[in-house]
């Protein structure tokens, strides 16, 4: 059932060969069981899920380093990052989103990946953001929520954001 609902927002916000390995089940019928378990694993899929690990803990290096150009590279060219309240579209405007900003910096941000499905060159990346960061007055402080990214494989075999999108910490 997770797999079907993951491949129709995919569908919803791709072109619909970029998710061509989505099985779809119509909603009246229900899916089986075997139909929802992930497909084992081929050396193809294992190095695409090490390097969309890779490139997430690159994110969380440039993000606590404070180095946009970083990662605005890790975004395509004209990425949607659905952030808390805020819609920013494209690379250039990602970077500015993420320049370091005053009353807090992070010293340490972590994304958990609870589950990664990858179909060809499109992959769907649901997990947990962890961040610790310095406040002004020197304490230390920390945050998490959840979040749900699109990666795309370019050309040039390199993973990238193509959709982003979080929640606020949850209270």
């Amino acid at each position: 059932m997770m797999r079907t609902a993951i491949c129709s927002l995919v569908a919803a916000m791709l072109p619909v060969v970029a998710v061509a390995g989505c099985e779809f089940v119509p909603s009246d019928e229900t899916a089986s069981e075997e139909a929802a378990l992930p497909v084992e694993e081929t050396g193809e899929r294992t190095d695409a899920a090490s390097s969309i690990r890779d490139a997430a803990a690159a994110f969380s290096a440039a993000f606590e380093a404070g180095d946009t150009t970083a990662l605005g590279e890790l975004y395509t060219e004209n990425a949607l990052l659905l952030a808390p309240g805020d819609t920013i579209r494209g690379r250039v405007a990602i970077r500015r989103y993420f320049r370091p900003r005053e009353g807090g910096r992070p010293f340490d941000h972590q994304l958990v990946a609870d589950d990664l499905e990858i179909h060809g060159d499109v992959a769907v990346d649901r997990g947990r953001w962890i961040q610790t960061f310095q406040l002004e007055d020197g304490d230390a402080d920390s945050a998490s929520g959840v979040y749900l990214v699109i990666w795309r494989r370019g050309a040039d075999g390199r993973w990238r954001m193509s959709y982003d999108m979080w929640h606020d910490p949850y209270e």
